[in-house]
């Protein structure tokens, strides 16, 4: 039986056959970009491309072991591939346009291609990363652009990652106020809106009216009507 030491060295591996035209067997298909890849390691962290290439009842344009990908860009496309060899995607090459993209806004979008090919742990690690992005790299005049984009591609039933764009606004409310752009997406996305008032109230501390001891007019100590007791 394999030992530890083994069995890293062996998943390592993997990573070399990232986009690799080695031994692949599919190829993916985003904008004007070809990822090549490998039905076995995906099939690891999803189903989707086994059954789109199976040749008795997948998409009828893939089963020549090609799939396209119409409804993603390529920075999450290639987040996903590196995912499914490496177990995380953090890093990526330039030339495909990785670096150009505002990393806050490519960890939904890495998200919701998670979503369409049902990977929780993906989703899971885009969630994360996108509260760490929030929490370690904030930009303000930014931040307007992200609580539209988590808004508009995800769903209500999304209610981490919704979760962390709330509790950012919350927390630089101060900062965001004046921004003429987050007031228009504060009445546009009402589920944003509705979310961020509910934080602030459950988190708000409750103001508790300190009740006189003694009377506003001759500062005599007041005492109940009824059975003479002093009020303290």
């Amino acid at each position: 039986m394999a030992d530890d030491a083994s069995k890293l060295e062996f998943l390592a591996n993997f990573d070399t056959m990232f986009d690799s035209s080695t031994h692949s067997d599919l190829a993916i298909v985003v904008d004007n970009h070809t990822f090549k890849a490998h039905k076995v390691i995906l099939g690891i962290r999803t189903q989707f491309f086994t059954s789109a290439t199976n040749p008795e009842n997948g998409f009828s344009e893939a089963k020549d072991g090609v799939v396209t990908i119409k409804e993603h860009g390529i920075p999450a496309v290639w987040c996903f591939l590196k995912y499914c060899y490496t177990g995380t995607y953090l890093g990526g090459p330039k030339n495909i346009g990785l670096g150009n993209e505002d990393l806050s806004l490519l960890h939904p979008h890495v998200y919701a291609l998670a979503d369409m090919l049902d990977i929780p742990k993906l989703k899971a690690l885009a969630t994360k990363q996108l509260q760490t992005e929030l929490d370690d790299n904030w930009m303000t005049g930014n931040f307007p652009a992200v609580v539209a984009e988590v808004f508009d591609i995800t769903a209500s039933r999304d209610k981490e990652i919704r979760e962390v764009v709330v509790m950012a606004a919350k927390k630089h409310l101060a900062e965001l106020l004046p921004l003429e752009h987050f007031g228009e997406v504060m009445d546009k996305c009402g589920e944003f809106s509705a979310g961020l008032v509910r934080i602030m109230q459950e988190t708000s501390t409750p103001v508790v009216k300190q009740r006189p001891t003694t009377c506003r007019h001759c500062c005599n100590e007041l005492h109940c009507y009824q059975c003479g007791e002093y009020i303290n």
